[in-house]
């Protein structure tokens, strides 16, 4: 963890000011103030928005951007970390940038002028506090933002930072973690829903991965039209990707870990994101002739081990299960299978399990454990909930139940194969288990580490 401290008041004042002052030369101030604020996990590509934006905004006076991204790289710390080419990000980066942006946001709001504000609006406090704050101040407050495939935004995150390295004198790229980016898929449902429940905004709209508008309402007269809840547009995307998006994100995982390959990036960084490959390419679009990837890993899985026991499991009852499966879930019912086997595996079994089951990262949550205990019944399954705290360690744990219970072993078994994939245990994921801060009133308005 690092100890990089944060810039004092004084110093983030300074430095909105001077980068404020810049924008303000180049926009006017105008009657009736517009203010648009972008939503969407890193990668979503909500670059797309902003320059669509921009263009409207040209001949109406124009209007600033303000982008926490943008502003990190010109906090005097992280100005010499670019410089010997350190990839992390400390904290205090995103603290620093988070504050400096609201208080940039102020200033332009002061002055009059239009506002685009690129965030992933995933802070539902700060997102509320800066729309009640512009809204006071006469501006007409739009969100517009990116239902994109969580699994393509990731992995676009990892390509432009491989991308970024490749080209970059200093060897640095942007990077975004991984519990950052997954954080801000499930916050920004959460800020949508409050946002529009309690009429916060005056226009929410969609847009999908080519920039298409795939949703919209508007506030008029104290109600929405249409009378829709895009939260719940936002959720059938992230839950159900199309299959050109889940193509792009096998292709995008492809390309990052190309370039990790080629400059002989960390082993453990290459290996997660290569977990995260496989398990993109077992749900795209196989080739003319070719057998779908998770069809053929469950295939392999109880034809071809190469080392240890067998699984009791036969091909025929594989793809029995896989059946009762839709396409979109396919992978989950492999993951479940092979978890039926753990109490045997061998080592290389155990880590194409693990790769199947880091797709499961978006299936998590009350809702989807409250659905695995109704259909098991076990108290297994209880168990596992209650014992792991990271989400991903969890979904290990409850593939490896439900294949248990598939093959109706017995429950002496059940814990063999937790504790198989317990060995596992300090493979790289997805997630890992952090306290949630709650936010300080005293602060002021901010969005803490956002990154497009």
């Amino acid at each position: 963890m690092s100890d990089q401290q944060p810039l004092s008041t004084a110093e983030r004042d300074k430095l909105a000011r001077s980068l404020i002052d810049v924008q303000l030369g180049m926009t006017k101030a105008v009657d009736e103030p517009k203010a648009v604020l972008t939503a969407g996990q890193p990668g979503s590509g909500k670059s797309v928005i902003v320059r669509s934006i921009s263009v409207q905004f040209e001949g109406m006076g124009g209007a600033i951007t303000i982008d926490p991204d943008a502003i990190r790289p010109n906090i005097p710390y992280m100005r010499e970390r670019i410089a010997k080419g350190d990839l992390s990000i400390p904290d205090a980066a995103y603290q620093d940038a988070g504050t400096i942006a609201a208080g940039m946001m102020k200033m332009g709001a002061e002055a009059n002028r239009n506002i685009i504000y690129d965030g992933t609006l995933s802070n539902t406090f700060y997102a509320k506090q800066n729309s009640d704050y512009l809204r006071a101040n006469s501006y007409r407050v739009e969100i517009h933002g990116m239902a994109v495939d969580p699994d393509l935004s990731h992995a676009r995150t990892y390509s432009r930072r491989e991308a970024e390295i490749a080209s970059s004198p200093t060897g640095f790229g942007r990077g975004v973690g991984d519990k950052f980016h997954d954080d801000a898929v499930s916050g920004l449902v959460s800020t949508i829903k409050a946002l529009q429940d309690e009429g916060k905004v005056d226009a929410i709209v969609l847009y999908d991965r080519t920039g298409r508008k795939v949703g919209s309402a508007q506030l008029e007269e104290g109600r929405w039209v249409p009378d829709k809840s895009m939260a719940d547009e936002l959720k059938k995307v992230h839950s159900f990707p199309d299959q050109g998006s889940r193509d792009e994100a096998a292709k995008t995982w492809d390309k990052a870990a190309t370039l990790m390959d080629v400059r002989n990036a960390d082993p453990d960084d290459r290996r997660k994101v290569e977990a995260f490959r496989d398990a993109a390419r077992a749900l795209a679009t196989p080739a003319p002739g070719q057998q779908p990837d998770s069809d053929k890993l469950a295939t392999l899985r109880v034809t071809e081990q190469p080392a240890g026991p067998r699984s009791v499991l036969s091909p025929a009852k594989v793809q029995e299960e896989l059946d009762k499966y839709l396409p979109h879930a396919r992978l989950e019912a492999v993951a479940a299978l092979r978890g039926a086997a753990k109490a045997g595996a061998s080592a290389s079994d155990i880590e194409a399990a693990r790769s199947d089951l880091n797709y499961l990262n978006h299936a998590k949550g009350p809702a989807y454990q409250a659905r695995l205990i109704e259909q098991l019944g076990t108290r297994d399954v209880q168990a596992v909930i209650t014992r792991n705290q990271t989400p991903l360690e969890r979904v290990r744990e409850l593939g490896a139940a439900i294949g248990v219970e598939i093959a109706r072993r017995d429950p002496a078994q059940v814990a063999k194969a937790m504790a198989a994939i317990d060995l596992n245990r300090s493979s790289p994921t997805r997630s890992v288990t952090a306290p949630q801060k709650q936010p300080d009133p005293q602060q002021p308005s901010q969005e803490r580490g956002r990154s497009r």
